[in-house]
């Protein structure tokens, strides 16, 4: 695994504004801290260290650039690198930095968001932890990839060795089972792309035998779907476990709020 990794991404924002997000999503962000803030010729430039953790020995070193394209545009580019010289794999620690400071353009946190967002990091039993492969539909994580669905009591959460999104169950509106060929019914394939789907091509055969979970949830004011299936090679038993767990919790969620 990589020991750097870098991103980009444009955004509809002045480079005062982007600045500004950054600078707001890291001060209240207690695993982050600001090592410096200066203006460039273009922009600004922000650099950020990481505490080390579970994935990291030293932690690591965050820089950003702040380009402005115009009075309304702005490229962010985010390049994240173990402190650590000696270790040889950072575990995704690297590339999820990225994702995170590019989503603090989008929507900067708030000191409220964060110590909600640490609250669910303590350690807390799952109720059910379930295989399976995530199909898209998360803004951030836009590779499909096999890993497990952990549920808890107030929110899932989808783990590849590491914790790769959560979701809190007050903010999922539904969750529905579909046959992959039942998907494909019901949605264009132009739709499923707008939605994020990300694995669609299989046999009519596979496609009638195996099953898709969609859960739909809010995130940043839209209504987004998830795609998920008990793996890929999966028939419809799984993935109704799947489907069934995440209900239950819900269902369970709803009643305890009442």
């Amino acid at each position: 695994m990589p020991k750097e990794a870098t991103g980009q991404e444009r955004f509809p924002y002045s480079a005062e504004q982007a600045r500004e997000n950054l600078i707001q999503s890291i001060s209240v962000a207690t695993d982050l801290h600001l090592d410096r803030s200066a203006q460039t010729e273009n922009g600004y430039s922000l650099n950020v260290h990481a505490d080390k953790g579970r994935y990291s020995n030293k932690g690591e070193s965050i820089s950003i650039w702040i380009d402005r394209l115009g009075a309304a545009e702005t490229l962010v580019r985010v390049s994240s690198r173990l402190e650590a010289s000696l270790q040889l794999a950072d575990w995704g620690k690297n590339q999820a930095n990225v994702e995170r400071v590019l989503s603090f353009v989008k929507a900067p946190i708030s000191a409220e968001i964060e110590t909600e967002t640490r609250k669910h990091d303590k350690p807390q039993r799952p109720k059910e932890i379930l295989p399976c492969r995530y199909c898209g539909g998360y803004p951030y994580l836009q590779k499909s990839s096999s890993g497990m669905l952990f549920v808890y009591a107030d929110r899932i959460e989808y783990h590849v060795v590491k914790k790769q999104f959560a979701i809190p169950l007050q903010d999922i509106i539904s969750a529905e089972l579909f046959t992959t060929e039942q998907l494909s019914q019901r949605f264009t394939a132009t739709r499923l792309l707008a939605l994020g789907f990300l694995a669609f091509a299989a046999p009519k055969k596979e496609r009638n035998e195996s099953s898709v979970v969609t859960v739909t949830y809010r995130l940043g004011g839209m209504e987004n779907k998830l795609f998920l299936r008990a793996d890929e090679k999966s028939r419809t038993g799984p993935s109704i476990r799947l489907h069934a767990a995440i209900l239950r919790a819900k269902v369970e969620s709803n009643a305890v709020q009442e």
